[in-house]
């Protein structure tokens, strides 16, 4: 899993984690943000605030009508839990998120992301 910002200047971030602290600061800046999952690549349009998943285009919210965006990634994760050892295991990613939220005109936050799984199906959640 690869996580990529496109700003509008042609520049490129990469990182192997979560990459919101390296577009934070730049956030008039960008363009996109791609997380890869496997061969697959769902991609925010930041500007639009249009999902790209693997040539398939569609909105969740016109953004225009949004205040004080901001973009969301995250990673799931959960920790199994023994019985007999006990907690200490490692956590397991089981999905990603991606997309953004801001407030309405009433000043109620609005979320708009797509979660994906590690086998790279997504559904939309708002």
């Amino acid at each position: 899993m690869i996580w990529t910002a496109t700003f509008k200047d042609g520049s490129v971030e990469f990182s192997n984690d979560l990459i919101y602290h390296k577009l934070k600061d730049r956030l008039d800046d960008l363009a996109m943000i791609t997380v890869a999952v496997g061969i697959n690549r769902y991609n925010l349009l930041w500007r639009e605030g249009t999902f790209v998943v693997n040539g398939m285009i569609f909105s969740l919210h016109d953004k225009t009508q949004l205040t004080d965006i901001r973009p969301i990634t995250f990673r799931r994760e959960s920790v199994p839990f023994n019985m007999i050892q006990g907690p200490g295991n490692k956590p397991i990613v089981g999905a990603y998120g991606l997309g953004f939220q801001g407030n309405d005109v009433n000043g109620n936050n609005v979320k708009c992301h797509i979660l994906i799984d590690m086998e790279g199906k997504f559904k939309v959640s708002m």
